[in-house]
């Protein structure tokens, strides 16, 4: 299964957004209603302003620690052409000179739509090492 370019552009979109607390960009990145299933917690995220809400800590938390670029290396998992795709992305967190860099890994559901790619549901994935 390839990776489009519409698919890496979309990840490469939502990591600048992510890196720069654009919150704007983030929500909307995401299909509503959307699931997000972090540990034993599942969040249903049903506007922009609760994925705005989400996601302002965790913006502020990557400028706190230095981090300005958010890399995405993206494995399709399963496409069976439904209108939906389950990607997993691990994220690369790193400074502007490259000199702090944090891993994550999440699993994503997104449905295709003419305009392109919507998050409808993400979870935690472990991290492969660097």
């Amino acid at each position: 299964m390839g990776l489009s370019r519409d698919l890496q552009g979309f990840f490469e979109r939502y990591g600048a957004a992510l890196a720069n607390g654009d919150l704007e960009t983030v929500a909307d990145a995401y299909a509503y209603p959307s699931l997000v299933l972090g540990g034993p917690e599942i969040i249903l995220v049903s506007t922009r302003e609760d994925v705005k809400g989400a996601f302002a800590s965790a913006a502020e938390g990557y400028r706190a620690e230095g981090f300005t670029r958010a890399r995405p290396s993206i494995n399709v998992v399963d496409d069976e052409g439904t209108g939906t795709v389950w990607v997993a992305v691990q994220w690369t967190y790193s400074s502007e000179d490259g000199s702090k860099q944090q891993l994550d890994a999440y699993r994503y559901l997104l449905r295709h739509h003419d305009d392109g790619y919507a998050i409808a549901a993400l979870t935690t994935a472990p991290t492969a090492e660097a």
